[in-house]
């Protein structure tokens, strides 16, 4: 445990300051240090959406997928062309999957994490070495773990946006803060 917190763990953190930031870090009727328990996958959604080159990424390996698709789909529209069977009995296949994709009711897909992300992640890994740490209490509940930062982990976590912000940072001039000089 010598090693500082890796990227991911940093990215883990960051995401758990977000939630309690926006929903408050104390609970109904309990003080302000007792911390929210979230969710993994509300951690993970946050995660997420606070790592835009990661979603760049995957945009670029979606396109480049359905790039792919449509190539195989062209393949195989030519085959069919000229008179292969198997590739007829292909294109019918993938417009009846198509059709019944598009009918689906998408209201009740509720990820919007892509699978990779998890894998580059490892929430798992992550929050187990976080709970190690001190700096998150993880819980095991029916129908999903959770975690909640303490507060060596709310310190951590502004430790960790203060270093991404101040190393190589892509954050504008033009939201310098008040009163500070070059």
């Amino acid at each position: 445990m010598s090693r500082g917190i890796g990227t991911s763990q940093s990215l883990l953190l960051r995401a758990l300051l977000s939630l309690e930031a926006e929903l408050g870090s104390g609970r109904r009727g309990r003080p302000e240090g007792f911390g929210h328990r979230f969710k993994v996958w509300a951690i993970l959604d946050r995660a997420w959406a606070l790592s835009p080159d990661l979603r760049t990424r995957e945009e670029s390996i979606r396109s480049q997928h359905l790039l792919a698709i449509e190539e195989r789909r062209a393949w195989f529209e030519q085959k069919a062309k000229e008179g292969n069977a198997l590739a007829r009995e292909w294109i019918m296949l993938d417009r009846s999957l198509t059709f019944h994709s598009l009918r689906r009711d998408r209201a009740r897909q509720v990820r919007s994490v892509p699978v990779f992300f998890e894998e580059a992640i490892n929430p798992s890994r992550g929050l187990a070495s976080l709970e190690k740490r001190g700096l998150i209490d993880r819980y095991a509940v029916q129908g999903g773990g959770s975690a909640k930062l303490t507060p060596s982990g709310r310190d951590a976590a502004r430790a960790a946006i203060m270093k991404r912000l101040s190393v190589g940072s892509s954050f504008p001039q033009t939201h310098r803060l008040r009163g500070v000089q070059k």
